[in-house]
């Protein structure tokens, strides 16, 4: 667990150890969030990278090298997170959530290819950056069954920021076939994009809360209003899945704790008649959190 998320997680359980009785005095009802409720989730999942997990970037007629991220030492990543969700009632609400997924790593590139238009020379030591930083905004709306169960879906806006480097952009490549830098600004064609949320709690004991939920997202050849050698469009989809327990007890009074799973598979294609860059990976692995209500 990276130490700046430690830090957050000690903070919350300060805040809400020395609020003592008067914050048991009010303490929130986990599966029934009061109107002006705000919950504060932060969270850090540790990813294993499957090694089918690629990038390729074509450079007008130059087409680039398929690059797996196990050939590149992606393997695996770390990814802090934070949700902010305010409820205008007991059945609606809003969030935000912000995330930087660190993927970096180190690999022997045993044969020359081709990135972006240049072609690095084979035998070099490639330091990777594939950071992905994703925001999100959307409307939630809960429907309650019971007490001990309830389930939601939300619909929102995703946008996601991922710079591809190859040795800071600047990796060793064969005389002649500089390219345009061993990097690829994903980014600048990237859109927000639309997606679709759903999740489900259940109180399997008197002091647990079992969740699981799951969104995605997926578009195909939008136009990024943006232009590289013609129009450039946007394919992309993103699936996400999380299983976690809640500590939901009365001892940490607003506090909620959690562990879990996650599974994610990420898709990005960028098309025109300069561009072909494609990038895709798996990650799954387990997470550590917590909730804080106020």
């Amino acid at each position: 667990m990276r130490p700046r998320l430690r830090t957050l997680l000690s903070a919350l359980l300060f805040a809400a150890l020395a609020s003592g009785s008067g914050l048991r005095a009010q303490i929130v009802d986990f599966m029934s969030p009061r109107a002006g409720q705000w919950d504060l989730d932060v969270s850090e999942m540790t990813g294993f990278v499957a090694p089918g997990g690629a990038v390729e970037v074509r450079e007008n007629q130059v087409q680039g090298t398929i690059l797996r991220y196990s050939d590149l030492g992606l393997g695996l990543s770390e990814a802090p997170d934070a949700k902010v969700r305010y409820w205008l009632n007991t059945r609606n609400a809003l969030w935000f959530e912000a995330r930087a997924a660190f993927l970096r790593g180190s690999g022997t590139l045993g044969a020359p290819a081709d990135f972006n238009g240049a072609t690095m020379s084979g035998g070099q030591t490639l330091d990777t950056s594939a950071d992905v930083y994703t925001f999100r905004a959307a409307y939630e709306r809960r429907f309650p069954e019971s007490p001990a169960w309830n389930w939601s879906l939300g619909a929102g806006l995703e946008y996601d920021y991922l710079n591809f480097t190859l040795n800071g952009g600047h990796a060793a490549t064969l005389p002649g076939k500089e390219g345009a830098g061993t990097v690829e600004d994903f980014f600048m064609q990237e859109l927000p994009v639309p997606f679709l949320a759903v999740s489900a709690d259940w109180k399997t004991a008197p002091d647990w809360v079992l969740q699981f939920s799951q969104q995605g997202s997926w578009v195909d050849r939008w136009d990024s209003l943006r232009s590289e050698g013609g129009e450039v469009y946007l394919s992309q989809s993103n699936l996400e899945t999380h299983v976690r327990a809640f500590y939901a007890g009365k001892a940490l009074g607003r506090l909620h704790p959690f562990a879990g799973l996650f599974l994610e598979y990420y898709y990005q294609l960028e098309n025109s008649a300069e561009d072909g860059n494609r990038v895709a990976f798996w990650s799954w692995g387990p997470e550590l959190g917590a909730r804080w209500s106020f």
